[in-house]
């Protein structure tokens, strides 16, 4: 699969050989690993890092990545007016006349510089979402590190943390007090600026909703299409695939019933998602559900599928999780674990209390996906040994939350066992119907959107005629 690129965190220092600042390379550096250690599949982005930055170099990385920058991170002497590169000026209005060619502008721009505050306002007028930037002096160590602070708090707690907090923690770590080698590249021409801010750099968003809505997501994806390594947009849809976790940006039309089961599926023991084939039943929990709970710090979640080997499934699904860095221990516990689960030799139970303490949460999410494949693929011992430790583990632990996902017309092959049959009946479920018009609308129309492509309306109601009442045929 070729290799996908969203977005571009462009890194930029400014060499100073009249006037050197000894922590530009190390806060870029830093900052680099950062993101570096941060990117996945459902957050991928591709980093430009450079150190020593001469006004050629900034035009050139301006024109080639057009539309592509969503953060651009600049360290190094300024003023007012100016960033200074390599002992040559560049104005911040040229800056921003290129920034306004392009139809996707930045979503960040952070100037680690002195006393920039007032350039801000000429990138706000060319389309930039939010800007930081400084009121006054800035000592070069200081500024280094709340640029790291800034973007390591980002990313904590599953990079769920606003671009507030994440300002307000950094600020909270390095308070200014008088400037040691300050930022500037003119000293005669800069005062400190005589204002009342808590320190001293700012927080301008285009938007001020945004400052409490936004997190480093969305100042990667918002409004940015991804392009595949050769520039090329990827195609938003899936087709016959269903949507993995890593598929969530191209996933529309069931928000409502998104938070709906993001509140109700962790406050229960069990839950079962009943759908007809194609109904989009994994797509929803996988692209739209899990990635909601991702949020929270105390919860840890496991996904499998029974297969045609649901104890080997569940025994390497639970030792990838015990000895994440251990290859041989997991291969060597494996068989052992899934011969004494399916031997009754251990409980369920046991083996998630222990991983629990191992993982240091406080609560797990087992979500067996096609859960059909049970009755399937397995003789009927297997079967009823197999449901045995689900339920026993329902019965056991209350910080533990069995999501069951699973075709509708299997139901009466898990009504066949009777204990099991008896927990489907006192637990919650949730029947997964065909999506309404308006949900059907979104599904197809903002995927495109998403891509900055747009559908003729003709279009659009056309496929609407044609999967009207039919489950399954949306995709």
């Amino acid at each position: 699969m070729a290799k996908r690129i969203q977005a571009t965190v462009l890194l930029l220092g400014a060499k100073s050989t009249k006037n050197p600042l000894a922590s530009i390379p190390k806060e870029l550096s830093y900052i680099n690993e950062v993101f570096e250690a941060n990117k996945s599949d459902s957050l991928s982005f591709q980093i430009k890092h450079q150190p020593y930055l001469t006004r050629a170099i900034l035009s050139k990385q301006l024109e080639r990545l057009a539309n592509q920058v969503a953060i651009l991170h600049f360290a190094g002497h300024s003023d007012k007016h100016s960033l200074q590169t390599d002992d040559e000026q560049v104005y911040s209005q040229h800056i921003a006349n290129i920034l306004n060619t392009w139809t996707i502008p930045p979503s960040l721009i952070f100037l680690n510089g002195c006393h920039n505050a007032e350039q801000v306002q000429l990138f706000l007028d060319a389309g930039i979402g939010l800007v930081i930037a400084t009121h006054r002096l800035i000592d070069d160590q200081q500024a280094a590190q709340f640029a790291r602070e800034f973007y390591q708090s980002l990313f904590a707690k599953n990079s769920a943390v606003s671009l507030q907090q994440a300002f307000d923690r950094a600020g909270e770590h390095v308070f200014m007090g008088q400037a040691a080698q300050p930022r500037s590249f003119d000293m005669e021409e800069l005062e400190y600026a005589d204002n009342d801010t808590a320190w001293d750099w700012g927080l301008f968003p285009k938007n001020t909703d945004h400052l409490q809505q936004w997190t480093i997501r969305h100042l990667l994806e918002n409004n940015r299409p991804v392009f595949d390594q050769h520039g090329k947009r990827i195609n938003p849809y899936k087709g016959l695939e269903s949507f993995k976790e890593k598929d969530q940006t191209w996933f529309f039309g069931r928000t409502v019933l998104i938070k709906e089961l993001s509140h109700k599926i962790p406050e229960s023991r069990l839950f079962l998602l009943l759908g007809p084939s194609g109904s989009g039943k994994s797509s929803l929990i996988n692209a739209g559900v899990i990635p909601n709970l991702r949020s929270s710090d105390e919860l840890l979640i496991l996904q499998i599928r029974p297969s045609q080997s649901p104890f080997t499934e569940l025994a390497n699904t639970i030792t990838q999780a015990l000895y994440p860095n251990s290859v041989a221990k997991r291969l060597s516990e494996q068989k052992i674990f899934a011969e004494q689960l399916e031997n009754q030799q251990l409980l369920l139970s046991e083996l998630v209390e222990e991983l629990l303490q191992q993982c240091n949460k406080n609560k797990l999410l087992l979500c067996i996906d096609q859960f059909e494949e049970l009755f399937t693929h397995s003789k009927k011992s297997t079967i009823q040994v197999y449901l045995g430790q689900l339920t026993q583990l329902v019965d056991s632990l209350s910080n533990a939350t069995l999501l069951i996902i699973m075709r509708a017309d299997f139901l009466s092959s898990a009504l066949e066992y009777p204990k099991f049959s008896e927990y489907l009946d006192q637990y919650p479920d949730k029947k997964l119907g065909i999506m309404s018009k308006a949900e059907q609308r979104a599904a197809i129309e903002k995927p495109a959107n998403r891509q900055h492509i747009l559908l003729e309306p003709a279009l659009i109601e056309a496929l609407l005629g044609d999967i009207e009442n039919q489950a399954g045929s949306l995709p």
